[in-house]
């Protein structure tokens, strides 16, 4: 009875220790695959342009034409200077490319990446609320899909693919309305904004007068304010991901 609880036991160490060892050959194999498995090389693409909100430094919104061009190169990411482009909008652009070379598994470092803004109404263009609409401009590009020219947004490309919020967004959204634009997105959070208004109240106290300074929150709601005034539909994104699915075209 001994020898056979031992033989029984024995067996069941050799069969754990072979389940482990075919797991851990399963999980090396795979680990393997996934760092053999080929990139491809980007060399050209075909021109692509969508257009983005923008604000001036007067803060009046103005809509920017985006267009990029893929080149063969050395792995070069450049903006185009007139209008003149800012710190901020060029490290935009430079994420871009980074967050869509890891969405397609594509390797830029044979082409080069050139980005154009075209806009009459603004003679700096800076600020890092276009980096959604970069990032979905380059992934068209590569992919060849057809950006949805009826869909704007405004939003931060973070390095994780996760978009970061902005400001003048009513601003934005007016501009937007004058070319005929459907759907608004905007980051995640960002259809409600509460403002502090500045308000003075004067008290008369026998021959004196005082005036007391305060300050009111309002709150607007974008959501309503887009609707009921320009006809857009705002949907809050929190990922490039979920952009890519509203804004693309598939061919």
């Amino acid at each position: 009875m001994d020898k056979k609880l031992v033989l029984i036991s024995a067996l069941l160490v050799i069969s754990l220790a072979t389940n482990l060892f075919l797991s851990e050959y399963i999980l090396f194999e795979h680990e393997k695959l996934i760092e053999t498995c080929p990139t491809q090389k980007v060399v050209s693409s075909p021109i692509k342009i969508i257009k983005a909100p923008a604000v001036t430094d007067d803060g009046e919104g103005v809509i920017i034409e985006i267009s990029v061009k893929i080149l063969e190169g050395d792995g070069q990411i450049l903006v185009n200077t007139e209008p003149l482009t800012g710190v901020s909008f060029q490290e935009s652009a430079r994420t871009a490319v980074q967050v869509t070379s890891e969405l397609l598994s594509v390797d830029f470092s044979d082409a080069n990446v050139i980005f154009t803004v075209t806009t009459k109404d603004a003679t700096v263009v800076d600020g890092p609320s276009a980096g959604a609409s970069m990032t979905t401009l380059v992934y068209s590009a590569i992919t060849g899909s057809i950006v949805n020219q009826s869909i704007m947004m405004t939003g931060t490309i973070e390095i994780d693919g996760s978009i970061g919020k902005v400001g003048s967004i009513m601003e934005k959204i007016e501009a937007s309305s004058e070319i005929d634009v459907k759907t608004f997105l905007v980051p995640q959070g960002q259809t409600v904004q509460t403002n502090w208004i500045k308000r003075e109240e004067i008290i008369d106290f026998w021959i004196f007068k005082f005036v007391r300074v305060f300050y009111e929150p309002e709150t607007i709601d974008f959501v309503e304010y887009a609707w009921e005034n320009y006809s857009i539909k705002l949907i809050e994104v929190g990922g490039i991901d979920q952009i890519l699915n509203l804004a693309l075209i598939k061919t």
